[in-house]
């Protein structure tokens, strides 16, 4: 069973976000991915935790961006949109 993890980042623009770590047996390097749910992390199995902590914060201006990015998409959407 594996059960997904969450690392919160302060962001430059004063805001908090919140990354999804999903642990993959397929995954070959750390990479991150965006969407208007939020931003998940994607890892090898084995990866230290210090290590998804370290790359996330040396991506802190990316992830600013890309929450920056789906909250201006999302504001105009219907709620009911949103969740799907």
């Amino acid at each position: 069973m594996n059960i997904n993890q969450f690392a919160s980042v302060a962001l430059t623009n004063g805001i908090n976000a919140n990354i999804e770590i999903i642990r993959s047996e397929r995954a070959k390097r750390i990479s991150l991915r965006a969407n208007r749910h939020g931003i998940c992390a994607i890892v090898p199995t084995l990866t230290a935790h210090t290590e998804i902590l370290t790359f996330i914060e040396s991506r802190k201006g990316w992830i600013s961006k890309s929450v920056t990015y789906f909250e201006k998409i999302t504001k105009g959407l219907d709620s009911s949109l949103i969740q799907q």
